[in-house]
């Protein structure tokens, strides 16, 4: 297992750019893979991971004009599933993280944002289509976080 440079990250204000980084860096999980992280990928108890799914984003089509934009969820490049050792500090933010998110769905309480995930398109919606999705990278108000934040945050990643 790599060891994390944590004091190049420790002044970053949020947990989740922390995370982020420390994913990428530690665990060489794709961008797309770590969207896809649930809270159930993680074991806590072993600290390890599981890399088994990513999220990709359809840009609809200019020239069909019944298609739409979405997000779903397809096997990681190569379908390589794997599991990775994750350090301890990488565990406590995780903690951190997942204390946060239930503080934040009681304070939006409805207006918290639930993801879905369809049945048979494996298409990402907050309509309650679905199965309910635990991801672990997401917006205080439950949103996912958006790939231009990511993208940025891989910029920014690349000139450590």
């Amino acid at each position: 297992m790599k060891v994390f440079p944590w004091r190049k990250i420790k002044n970053i204000p949020s947990d989740y750019l922390k995370l982020y980084f420390a994913f990428t860096l530690s665990t060489s999980a794709t961008l797309k893979q770590i969207r896809y992280l649930k809270w159930n990928n993680i074991d806590f108890e072993n600290s390890k991971l599981t890399v088994n799914k990513q999220i990709q984003w359809h840009e609809k089509s200019k020239k069909d004009k019944t298609d739409t934009s979405y997000w779903y969820i397809t096997a990681p490049k190569y379908n390589e599933i794997r599991t990775i050792d994750i350090d301890k500090q990488l565990i406590t933010l995780l903690k951190n993280i997942k204390k946060q998110q239930e503080v934040h769905k009681k304070e939006y309480d409805d207006l918290y944002v639930k993801n879905y995930v369809s049945k048979n398109k494996q298409i990402i919606n907050n309509t309650g289509d679905g199965t309910e999705f635990d991801f672990v990278c997401i917006r205080e108000c439950g949103e996912l976080i958006k790939p231009g934040t990511m993208q940025h945050t891989s910029k920014v990643i690349h000139e450590l």
